[in-house]
Formats: C-alpha cells, sequence, structure tokens
C-alpha cells in the first residue's frame, strides 16, 4: 500500500473515519477521546515499507507499515529499524502475528491482530489489541488504524494516550 489517506473526526457516531481510495475504516471514540467541536482534518502520506519499490518513497512519509506480521519481539526490532532509518515518519507501525507468532489468525486483514506502533526512534511503543476487541468497522481498511492514530498524534495528543493502546511493558 502506498498513497494518501484523509482521517477526518465525525461526530456521529464520536470517532475517526480514515479512507484512502474505496476502503474505509470508522474508529469510535469514547466522549471522553473524541475531538468534540474541533474541525480536524488529516491528510497524509502511507507507505507499506516491505512492498516499496521506489527507494526514496518511506523518507517522505507520514505514516510507515509494514505488512509482514511479526511476533511482539519483532515487531519491536522492525520499529526500531524503520525509526532510525526514516526518522520524519510521524508514525511507524508493524502488524502482530496472531497466536503461535505466525500469519493472521483466521487469514483475515492486515493488522487484526493487532499492530505495535511509536512515534520516533527512540520513543515508547504502544500495542493496539486485534480489532475484534476495539470499537471499529472495516475489517477489510484495518491497515487504516495506524493513520487514525496518526490523527490523534498530528492534533497534538500523545501517542500513549491512544485510549486503546497500552505500553510494552504492561501489555
Amino acid at each position: 500500500m502506498k498513497g494518501f489517506v484523509e482521517v477526518v473526526a465525525s461526530p456521529f457516531p464520536e470517532g475517526l473515519l480514515a479512507r484512502s481510495g474505496t476502503v474505509s475504516f470508522r474508529m469510535r471514540l469514547s466522549r471522553a477521546h473524541s475531538f468534540r467541536g474541533a474541525r480536524l482534518v488529516d491528510e497524509h502520506l502511507v507507505v507499506d515499507v516491505d512492498d516499496c519499490r521506489v527507494a526514496s518513497l518511506p523518507d517522505c512519509a507520514d505514516v510507515l507499515l509494514g505488512s509482514r506480521a511479526l511476533p511482539v519481539r519483532g515487531a519491536l526490532r522492525r520499529l526500531a529499524a524503520l525509526t532510525s532509518c526514516h526518522p520524519a515518519c510521524g508514525i511507524a507501525a508493524v502488524p502482530l502475528a496472531g497466536a503461535g507468532g505466525a500469519g493472521v489468525r483466521g487469514g483475515g486483514a492486515l493488522g487484526a491482530n493487532g499492530w505495535a506502533l511509536t512515534d520516533g526512534a527512540g520513543r515508547p511503543v504502544v500495542l493496539v489489541p486485534p480489532l475484534h476487541r476495539l470499537p471499529c468497522r472495516g475489517d477489510a481498511g484495518a491497515r487504516l488504524l495506524p493513520s487514525c492514530v496518526h490523527a490523534w498524534v498530528v492534533a497534538g495528543r500523545p501517542l500513549r494516550a491512544w485510549p486503546y493502546a497500552c505500553d510494552v511493558s504492561s501489555c
């Protein structure tokens, strides 16, 4: 995947709506975490670093995605490598492997087993649980979840405050 993603805050239901081409993903937010009254539109470039054939494109990306699901330890190493090679990215995200550490559970969408995310080199990593445990719609657009997190961070909110994330050390 490479392309532009638009994320907008939606009041009904409260949450974030990410769109890229014909794919969309809606993440509900509680009233306490919503963007009530704020106009939030975040447009950014997303690049799948495992599938990109243009060497310079990841340097321009706001969101870097891995497309190979990894166990948590492997995802942490991959995030460290991505953020040290591409320090300008806003969010780096690696999908987590399913039970047993290989592949996506049930052959589902990329990211269906959760994500490991960071917002820069040397910064804390958070884990987002599997999609079936989140208030979201759009399984096919699960790879847009990191874009929702990017909009959250761009709006001035800390990554660690993303309501569906936990620190690696506490998960």
